[in-house]
């Protein structure tokens, strides 16, 4: 059960430093970085 919760906690950080990365790629001109909670 501890090591389904890690591997799932483990591909939802893959997810999210996906999104990130990509989310950083399509907005280069704007000089920051893509974050959750600042996504304008």
């Amino acid at each position: 059960m501890f090591v389904s919760f890690v591997s799932n906690f483990d591909r939802f950080s893959l997810t999210i430093a996906r999104w990130l990365f990509t989310s950083d790629i399509r907005r280069p001109a704007t000089g920051n970085y893509a974050t959750p909670w600042d996504a304008t």
